[in-house]
């Protein structure tokens, strides 16, 4: 509006300095201030085009009119400062990319893919406005247990009254997380394991209610996939348990250690998680991990590494003297291994760059407003000295 004002009022000392006798030299003045107050090369053309037709028109307010015109044009924001407009794109791709929702910035995706979560607002408090941030990633690993405990477990069945080799239940487990990533990795971060969701409450990738709200997920998820199983298969009914082969502080040793390792491996893809370039390949990874960790410490322990998958078989079978092995160790391996890893191993954050601040609009900087300034003085003079010699 301020434009459009000026423009107008400077549109009629164009008119009436038409009629002087000095007409050219007075019009220049005003065509200078005109300049001078517009730091845009589209609209010193359309300015200067206004003006070379005050000074051979016969009719001085069509070319008010005119400048008048390209005033509401450029007020409209059709002629917004080309400086203005770069630094506005940038502005916005910025802030983008450094304000996430707070779903994306606390959920620990094990697939290194972007959490969706419901929108909630930010100001919103109460258990009301979390259960709607949270309840479609605590849906997701309720159902992603399920199915890692009913498909996984599944290979343990024996066949034909033999044990199954730990080939079957390694590349098994290895395979359906490797699958579950890619389904749920997006909403959830796809954990299936309460150690897995401790050590991302210890790297800061997981808000500490969220963590409980994902094992108590992840147990009821166990519970109901091995359910299931029972009632697909009956003979599932004496299978799946875990019990050690070795003495219960070395069965915590052995499950500490091989958790840990997975918990690291998880710290490393979220700390390296881009999401300009997110990895690809990251559940391909984890699943390789887990199979490779199964075939490790699989003949000691049974490679449990979840406290979940080994609470839901003990719950229908009945707990033993020796559960609480499957609790101490992958928790305290996993709180160990992120521990380790964001004290030791993790990169340090990168810098933040400066927040860029796009110019009011309709405004340059001032060494903007000087180059151009400069620019359309030369330019007027060559102008005047094509008109005098013409």
């Amino acid at each position: 509006m301020e434009t459009t004002i000026a423009t107008f009022s400077s549109a009629v000392v164009v008119q009436k300095e038409i009629g002087e006798p000095n007409r050219e030299i007075e019009g220049c003045v005003v065509f200078l201030r005109l300049v001078l107050g517009t730091p845009n090369h589209r609209s010193l053309v359309k300015y200067g085009a206004a003006f070379f037709y005050a000074q051979y028109s016969a009719s001085p307010w069509l070319a008010t009119c005119g400048i008048s015109w390209y005033s509401f044009g450029a007020g409209a924001g059709g002629d917004e400062p080309d400086a203005a407009r770069a630094a506005s794109q940038p502005q916005s791709q910025h802030s983008r990319r450094e304000r996430p929702s707070a779903a994306a910035r606390c959920l620990a995706t094990v697939s290194t893919h972007v959490s969706h979560t419901s929108p909630v607002a930010e100001s919103e408090r109460g258990v009301g406005a979390w259960a709607r941030r949270w309840w479609r990633p605590l849906l997701a690993e309720l159902v992603a247990t399920a199915l890692l405990v009913l498909l996984g477990i599944a290979a343990l069945l024996p066949d034909g009254g033999a044990e199954p080799p730990l080939t079957h239940p390694a590349l098994t487990f290895g395979f359906v997380v490797l699958a579950n990533a890619e389904i749920f990795g997006p909403t959830s971060g796809a954990h299936m394991n309460p150690a897995v969701s401790l050590a991302a409450l210890v790297a800061g990738q997981l808000p500490a209610a969220a963590a409980a709200g994902y094992a108590l997920a992840q147990l009821a998820g166990a519970v109901l996939g091995f359910g299931a199983l029972r009632a697909l298969t009956p003979q599932a009914a004496g299978e799946g348990a875990t019990h050690p082969a070795v003495s219960w502080a070395a069965a915590v040793a052995v499950e500490a250690t091989l958790t840990g390792v997975l918990a690291m491996v998880c710290c490393a893809l979220w700390s390296a998680h881009d999401a300009s370039r997110p990895d690809r390949t990251a559940s391909l990874k984890v699943g390789l991990t887990v199979a490779g960790l199964i075939y490790s410490g699989g003949h000691l322990t049974g490679a449990s590494l979840n406290p979940a998958r080994s609470f839901a078989p003990a719950l229908f079978q009945g707990l033993t003297a020796d559960h609480w092995v499957y609790w101490a160790g992958p928790l305290g391996g996993a709180a160990l291994g992120a521990l380790l890893h964001r004290a030791l191993l993790a990169r340090p954050a990168p810098r933040p760059a400066p927040p860029h601040r796009a110019p009011r609009r309709g405004a340059a900087t001032e060494r903007q407003a000087r180059a151009l300034a400069n620019i359309n003085l030369n330019k007027m003079f060559v102008c005047l000295l094509v008109q005098h010699v013409v």
